[in-house]
């Protein structure tokens, strides 16, 4: 097990536990919110993506980030063509949010780094996103539930809240490793990748987007 399974243990720890502190109700709306915050992220980040990119000059930053490593990117087949190198997890994630037209376009290391640079922003902004509304969105039920905290939870409802705390965690965890896995094209060595493939939560993160995608 490595650090990456004991990261993401906390994590599902963490909810199962709120789960049985806030009962099937208050942890089905938390579920709910994750769910709508997800896709809501899905919808927003090609706006937020080019308001960052005219406002920001962020995929500038992301492009000149992919430059540096644009060799451990690209393979160069017989035919001097450049085939994108991603990684094994967010590579699929990445193609999907990446213009087609663009992909297909990568005939040099000046376009392989404009095409992962977006690629990557993307992701991130999708992820982001996720974080920022989940978090809101956990703040509004903290309120919540004080404001309801006297009242006696049965233990059969807090049972069903763990279980919907185990799918939350679990939910939170398969983002980060994606995530994870995005920022390993940065890694100065490839320990974040070599780390994240040996674990129980890449296998787990590999076959729920098969399932998925």
């Amino acid at each position: 097990m490595s650090w990456v399974d004991l990261a993401a243990l906390i994590i599902i720890l963490w909810s199962v536990a709120n789960g049985y502190l806030l009962g099937i109700r208050q942890m089905g709306f938390w579920f709910c919110g994750l769910v709508i915050a997800l896709l809501a992220a899905l919808t927003l980040q090609k706006p937020f993506s080019m308001y960052l990119s005219l406002e920001w000059q962020a995929e500038r930053y992301f492009v000149w980030l992919v430059s540096r490593h644009v060799g451990e990117l690209l393979n160069v087949g017989a035919t001097s063509s450049f085939n994108l190198q991603l990684p094994s997890l967010a590579g699929t994630v990445m193609q999907r949010l990446a213009e087609e037209s663009q992909v297909s376009a990568v005939f040099s290391q000046t376009a392989a780094s404009q095409v992962v640079g977006e690629m990557i922003m993307r992701v991130s902004v999708v992820i982001f996103f996720f974080y920022i509304m989940a978090i809101a969105f956990s703040l509004i039920l903290k309120v919540r539930y004080k404001q309801h905290k006297s009242k006696n939870i049965p233990e059969l409802q807090r049972f069903f809240g763990m279980a919907i705390g185990l799918v939350c965690g679990l939910l939170l965890s398969l983002l980060s490793c994606l995530l994870l896995d995005t920022l390993s094209i940065f890694a100065a060595s490839d320990f974040i990748e070599q780390d994240l493939s040996g674990s129980y939560l890449y296998l787990i993160t590999y076959y729920f987007l098969q399932f998925i995608l």
